[in-house]
């Protein structure tokens, strides 16, 4: 009997299938062929698509096993055989070994708006800009962290023009006071890349370090980019650019776009 359930369980029962086919009677195939199906019903739907996708994999390797037969000629049954078991288990493996490297992205970002304090005394509300590194992979991303290198500001002539945030500093993570953390596949984390607030017309960054050079630069209304370089360990870096603007000091509803790479390699890219 198979006691876990899952995806062991529906390729035991159609090896069972498969065995009691050739040597039973029709009453047991039929015994076996519902059970086959009620085994399969009974796995979650992501299961069911992994197990879909591994049978797809292994009829690939297969595929090249007899690509393989027909290139060489035609050796006997049990060399095509043996053949088709290492090329359908070599993408199988290669496929779960590619799972396993760790791998990251940023493409989406969340406006999230709070109450903001001074010690323990209100001082209006803030709306924080934030965006989602999401892990892609089955392994988790170790020691991710973020960077704000840049902050720019379109100018009259819709060029963007440096500010004086204009040296590289660590942002912070939403809910956190950790500047390194876990990056989990499926377990949402937040970095907050900078906030506005109903008490100040000035949008400010969320760093570790806070440049009073930029904070006439930094008054809304405006457009601003800010360049982040997302790392984890045994990662490549991800480069980001995040576009928010404010209309007529409306200090709670920016309009965002966040894009790959950064703000000047971009503005080259579309000058072409």
């Amino acid at each position: 009997m198979c006691r876990g359930g899952g995806i062991g369980c529906t390729w035991t029962t159609a090896m069972t299938l498969g065995l009691i086919g050739r040597s039973s009677s029709p009453a047991k195939r039929r015994a076996a062929r519902k059970n086959l199906l009620k085994a399969w019903a009974s796995i979650t739907p992501e299961m069911r698509k992994e197990s879909l996708r591994r049978a797809r994999i292994a009829r690939w390797g297969i595929a090249v096993a007899f690509l393989i037969w027909w290139a060489v000629g035609t050796p006997p049954l049990p060399v095509i055989f043996a053949a088709a078991v290492v090329v359908a288990g070599f993408f199988v493996w290669i496929a779960e070994y590619l799972k396993s490297i760790p791998k990251f992205a940023v493409s989406d970002y969340k406006l999230q708006k709070t109450p903001m304090f001074a010690g323990p005394v209100p001082c209006g509300d803030g709306m924080y800009i934030q965006i989602l590194p999401k892990c892609l992979s089955d392994a988790p991303i170790l020691e991710c962290k973020a960077y704000l290198i840049r902050v720019f500001k379109k100018n009259p002539e819709l060029h963007w023009e440096p500010t004086g945030a204009n040296e590289a500093s660590v942002l912070g993570w939403s809910a956190c006071d950790d500047k390194e953390i876990t990056l989990e596949s499926k377990a949402e984390r937040r970095l907050n890349v900078c906030h506005s607030s109903s008490a100040s017309a000035n949008l400010v960054p969320d760093a570790d370090v806070l440049h009073i050079r930029a904070a006439r630069d930094l008054q809304i209304p405006g457009a601003f980019s800010f360049d982040i370089k997302v790392t984890g360990k045994d990662c490549a870096p991800v480069f980001v650019s995040l576009e928010v603007v404010f209309q007529d000091k409306q200090w709670d509803m920016p309009s965002c776009r966040l894009r790959q790479g950064l703000t000047m390699d971009q503005e080259k890219d579309e000058s072409r």
